[in-house]
């Protein structure tokens, strides 16, 4: 079964995560590791979020 809630659950923890990557880009550089780090997790949250959504999309409406 889908969890409805798990697209909003993605879009809290990407806004988290993007306050932190820009906040470390400001103070290291938009190159160091750890920017790179919470891109990569915002991407990870991203995917998950459109993969929740196209399958509720799909769910048949009765």
């Amino acid at each position: 079964m889908i969890n409805f809630n798990e697209s909003n659950d993605c879009l809290e923890q990407i806004e988290v995560l993007r306050k932190r990557m820009i906040s470390a880009a400001l103070l290291y550089g938009m190159n160091h590791p750890t920017v790179l780090k919470y891109s990569q997790e915002i991407d990870q949250y991203h995917n998950q979020m459109l993969f929740v959504t196209k399958n509720i999309e799909s769910c048949p409406t009765y």
